[in-house]
């Protein structure tokens, strides 16, 4: 009985450590990509994408999105990525460099898994949003990406990316800026989200032509 157990064990340890490094398995011919746990080299995602656990960017590696990609995010009350304070949500953590470059006709946009994926309806807040942790994250661009639901559509820790002609609707959160970063917002729309624009330690975030639409409070920025 001890044999099988400790053979049991030995099976999930493997399989949990496994779940930590990315997954790029199709679901068949027209099907999502499905994804999850550490990018461990240069990748680039098209078409459909379906995150179903935590993706990290570390340093060193470039994630970059193709323009018209949807990603989608399965929602979770759990993290497999240290800190957990960043989020306890499914989320996109990017310590390296994220390249997610749209264009007006062809936006990226990302958001929750529809009910028929979940099992439950989309709702504020049901996945972490794009967290970029670190100043080696301050070389990434998001350019006409479309960020719904998300509890924080970006959140910046200590990095200072490029965020231009982006639209962050019905988030908790529209930009976070904690840390000392310095990020450049254009031609931007932050809308129905609770708090728009939140700066804290040193983090001030530019807003130079943001539109800022029926917000619960447009600014919070404290020293």
């Amino acid at each position: 009985m001890r044999r099988v157990f400790e053979k049991g064990a030995k099976y999930f340890a493997a399989g949990f450590c496994l779940a930590l490094v990315l997954a790029t398995r199709s679901l068949g011919a027209g099907g999502p990509l499905k994804v999850e746990g550490v990018v461990k080299h240069d990748t680039a995602w098209s078409g459909s994408v379906l995150v179903e656990g935590d993706v990290l960017v570390p340093q060193g590696v470039t994630l970059t999105v193709s323009p018209g990609t949807t990603v989608i995010f399965m929602p979770s009350d759990s993290t497999k990525i240290e800190p957990m304070f960043l989020s306890m949500q499914t989320e996109l953590l990017v310590r390296g460099v994220l390249k997610a470059e749209g264009s007006k006709e062809d936006p990226i946009r990302m958001s929750p898994a529809p009910e028929a994926l979940s099992g439950k309806k989309p709702e504020r807040g049901d996945w972490g949003g794009v967290i970029f942790d670190g100043p080696a994250s301050s070389a990434s661009v998001l350019s006409h990406v479309e960020i719904s639901k998300a509890d924080t559509a970006v959140a910046m820790y200590g990095s200072s990316p490029s965020v231009t002609d982006c639209l962050m609707e019905d988030c908790r959160y529209g930009v976070v800026c904690i840390g000392g970063g310095r990020p450049r917002l254009a031609g931007s729309t932050i809308a129905g989200c609770d708090f728009a624009l939140v700066g804290a330690d040193g983090g001030k975030p530019s807003a130079d032509g943001v539109a800022l639409r029926k917000n619960g409070r447009d600014f919070l920025l404290r020293d």
